[in-house]
């Protein structure tokens, strides 16, 4: 009772203004600090309504970015869910390089919306799963967002979180159906264990961010793996440096003694004790990774009939292989990623591609760290020796670790990256962070009060121009490039009209789709309704192409309408049988191809600044055996200005930005030249068409 009473009292009194003591973990709390200073913080619910409408609206208007997503991941699907779809060699148990776990954890998402087939159609089936995906990325967005307002800095959290919403990268990443998507997703839920400071008293923060992270790379993609090795760098070395800390000798009259860190209450253990501890925590940690694997290998084991480590195979193919390899799918220049990035996040790319460098500065400067920080878990760590630019470092390695070991392959896609697409939201909020910090003390050291008062805005007029710019690009996709999605959409519908208008008891024959040099744009057989196929016209691409999944045994060439085609024994015949045809070097199968003469429909694009050839005419000109269907407008992009097909420019604009382009082109090129390469703003656009063509009936 006495003690109860002087805690009490000891809670009443004021605090020391000038006390010496350090201040405690739970001193730097955003609860014990001042409103005023951190402005105002969205709370998880309020950011993840912000999240959620745009991830929603973007799987619901921009297109697939990438033909892998559709040939190996949603015609899988389809497989697993309808009967039929398109297989790739990944596929084959020769090979084994993709993941049955992955495609049926989504399957079983898509048969649930499937129950009511009279209400739902299988393409909005497909809107539906990317809904939900939207949904899933958003949640985790909001996580990560809120996991740096308690671990880092609030403002940084606040900045983050509007690289977020604003980002065309997120905006198409959110909802692809893409291993590297579902990376994406365990990284960011491991990241409240990532952005926490190492603790040498619990394993806690390494055990369930190992378990996150080894999730997305067992069930999703193997090389987000990396996206670890500076989460247990800073657990082994930072965490190393909390167990153990320094004697730092001091002269004190005629003696040196020991003073142990500032905050510390002496040694805790021995260097060797903590890295027997580190090698046990880490071995436990590793151990419930690999307990993911168990069930993985249960699932693989059951679809493809053997015993197949998809992870160790794709491994295997991408890093050892020396007749095949990834770079027989194309290779591209060093600045591949550093442009992609520009579009992608513009403004905040440049800004991350600073923040380490800036720290580093920052660092060697000597600069007051608890003046930068204000509040987090590297203020905390400040009564330390570890200073928290050496912390937050650690924090925004992922980003430059990904982004190096990436743009040092020759084979690259857009979605290697998809995983640090946070992280470069995080790393630009962190620059933008110390740039205004360390803007205000020079200003303040200056007596240049105005310029103080410029400063906030100057933070809201950059994040202002990324979003402005981030949207123009979204609606570039939207606006330049969704004519394939639309219009197998309105076939799509069309067919069905088709279908219904059949008489009950009337077969039905297999009309057959074909598509020639448009073959990477088929957006899913979620489009192609029952009964019909799709073929593929040979054109001048001559590498490999997919082809059916064994289907059914009990199929005939016609037979009556049903979406669900008849699975009759699990898992289906096409996932474990060895289909012949399939090759890894990429190369030409000519079985592959069908006839002209068997095409009911074609789909075609046409531009008229592209050649037709004997090997891809303009089928959409001959009238005489084609007629369109279904018809609309698509960006030339190769006959297009790179500003004008990279971003969506409001027409009232196009004028005086054409003027300036034109400007500046003729300062490095010539005023001729300038002009002769884009005359007036009609020239700028260049568009096409994308068809689905019917065949003209033949008159007997």
């Amino acid at each position: 009772m006495s003690s109860s009473s002087s805690l009490r009292r000891r809670a009443k009194t004021p605090p020391v203004a000038n006390s010496n003591k350090s201040p405690s973990h739970h001193s730097n709390k955003i609860k014990n600090v001042s409103p005023s200073i951190i402005g105002y913080v969205p709370s998880f619910r309020v950011a993840f309504g912000l999240l959620v409408c745009l991830r929603v609206l973007s799987a619901l208007t921009v297109p697939s970015q990438d033909c892998d997503e559709v040939f190996n991941y949603w015609e899988p699907l389809h497989y697993l869910q309808f009967g039929r779809g398109f297989q790739t060699w990944e596929y084959s148990p020769e090979f084994g390089i993709r993941s049955w776990a992955y495609i049926g954890l989504h399957a079983i998402v898509s048969k649930i919306f499937y129950t009511i087939p009279d209400i739902i159609s299988k393409a909005q089936v497909f809107y539906a799963l990317r809904i939900t995906l939207a949904i899933v990325c958003a949640a985790c967005e909001a996580r990560f967002y809120r996991s740096i307002v308690r671990y880092v800095n609030p403002c940084i959290g606040r900045y983050t979180l509007v690289a977020l919403l604003g980002s065309a990268g997120m905006m198409h990443s959110s909802s692809a159906l893409l291993p590297s998507s579902f990376a994406m997703y365990a990284a960011m839920l491991a990241s409240p264990y990532m952005l926490q400071a190492p603790s040498p008293a619990s394993g806690k923060r390494i055990y369930y961010g190992i378990f996150w992270i080894a999730l997305g790379a067992l069930l999703g993609w193997p090389f987000s793996a990396a996206v670890g090795l500076p989460f247990v760098a800073e657990e082994l070395f930072v965490g190393g440096i909390l167990a153990v800390p320094r004697r730092d000798h001091v002269y004190r009259g005629s003696q040196v003694k020991p003073n142990y860190a500032k905050g510390s209450k002496g040694p805790r253990v021995s260097k060797p004790r903590w890295w027997v501890t580190c090698f046990f925590r880490l071995c436990i940690a590793a151990s419930l990774g690999l307990t993911i694997l168990v069930p993985l290998l249960l699932v693989d084991r059951w679809f493809y009939q053997r015993w197949m480590v998809v992870p160790w195979n794709i491994i295997r193919y991408n890093i050892m292989s020396k007749d095949s390899g990834p770079e027989l799918y194309g290779t591209q220049p060093w600045h591949y990623y550093i442009v992609n990035g520009l579009l992608n996040f513009n403004v905040v790319f440049i800004l991350a591609l600073l923040t380490l460098p800036l720290l580093i500065l920052l660092r060697i400067c000597g600069t007051l760290e608890n003046s930068t920080w204000a509040v987090g878990a590297a203020n905390r760590l400040s009564s330390t020796r570890i200073s928290s630019y050496t912390l937050m470092a650690f924090k925004v390695a992922p980003f430059y670790l990904m982004l190096g070991i990436f743009n040092s392959q020759p084979h690259k896609e857009e979605r290697f990256l998809y995983i640090v697409y946070p992280w470069i939201c995080f790393a630009a909020a962190v620059t933008l962070h110390l740039a205004r910090v360390q803007m205000g003390k020079i200003a303040h050291c200056l007596s240049l009060s105005r310029v103080t008062s410029l400063i906030p805005l100057a933070t809201a007029a950059t994040l202002s121009l990324y979003v402005i710019i981030s949207f123009l690009r979204v609606g570039s996709l939207v606006y330049h490039y969704q004519a394939p999605l639309t219009v197998h959409r309105e076939f799509f519908s069309l067919a069905q009209e088709n279908i219904a208008a059949t008489s009950v008891n009337q077969t039905i024959t297999s009309p057959l789709v074909c598509t020639a040099k448009e073959w990477y744009r088929f957006p899913s057989h979620y489009f192609i309704p029952h009964p019909y196929r799709v073929g593929f016209l040979r054109s001048l691409f001559r590498g490999q192409l997919p082809r059916y999944f064994a289907e059914p045994n009990d199929l005939s060439p016609s037979r009556t309408y049903s979406d669900q085609l008849p699975v009759t024994a699990w898992p289906p015949t096409g996932t474990y049988i060895i289909p012949q045809g399939f090759n890894d070097k990429n190369q030409e199968e000519t079985d592959s191809y069908v006839e002209l003469a068997d095409c009911d429909y074609i789909v075609d694009y046409y531009s008229p600044k592209q050649p037709a050839s004997h090997q891809e005419p303009a089928f959409v000109l001959d009238t005489k055996h084609w007629r369109r269907s279904v018809c609309r407008p698509f960006l030339d992009a190769q006959n297009t200005h790179p500003l004008f097909r990279a971003f969506y420019i409001p027409p009232f604009l196009r004028a005086p930005l054409l003027t300036s382009v034109q400007f500046l082109q003729s300062i490095l090129r010539g005023r001729t030249a300038a002009k002769a390469l884009h005359p007036s703003v009609d020239d700028v656009y260049t568009w096409g068409e994308y068809c689905i063509l019917e065949r003209v009936k033949r008159v007997k």
